[in-house]
């Protein structure tokens, strides 16, 4: 036989085609990668932002409800506010205590002397999302509260809330 006659491939022509052929998957393959990561950093965002929206929630409907309220602190490192006589809790104060100090980024809302349920981070809690930022301000007339809350996830994503908040029943 000669050598023309053999019929095959040859251990460089096969190298050659592995070669092009990872060429063109990594090609293929790195769209699908970036748009998982763009995914990701959605969902992340969606997070923090569906965290402090609950938050700011929980707070506000207690604000509404209450008569009053009391500033034990307010800093970005730690805040505690007290509604009094809140509808929400039935008549009973409502406290809610939180920022990056309280629990590792936690806050905190309790009814009476019922123990306090976490709405963020709370021990255990894998989703990542954490306190940052708390403040409560008193405003100009004692039937509104300014609030700021900003939650971030483990991987930096923020949601930055602010409002007043009026109370109905003030006196």
């Amino acid at each position: 036989m000669t050598p023309r006659a053999r019929r095959g491939v040859t251990l460089i022509e096969l190298l050659i085609a592995l070669v092009i052929s990872g060429i063109a998957m990594m090609a293929i393959a790195m769209p699908f990668v970036a748009e998982r990561a763009f995914w990701r950093h959605g969902m992340q965002q969606t997070q923090a932002q569906r965290d402090a929206q609950l938050a700011m929630r929980a707070i506000a409907r207690a604000a509404r409800g209450s008569t009053g309220y009391t500033i034990s602190s307010s800093g970005p490192s730690k805040a505690k506010i007290t509604f009094a006589t809140s509808q929400v809790c039935a008549g009973n104060n409502q406290i809610f205590d939180g920022g990056p100090n309280v629990g590792s980024g936690a806050l905190t809302s309790q009814c009476g002397s019922n123990a306090a349920q976490y709405l963020i981070n709370r021990p255990g809690d894998q989703t990542g999302s954490k306190v940052t930022e708390l403040r409560f301000q008193s405003a100009s007339t004692s039937n509104r509260v300014h609030i700021i809350i900003t939650v971030t996830t483990k991987n930096n994503e923020s949601e930055r809330l602010e409002t007043d908040v009026y109370l109905r029943n003030a006196t």
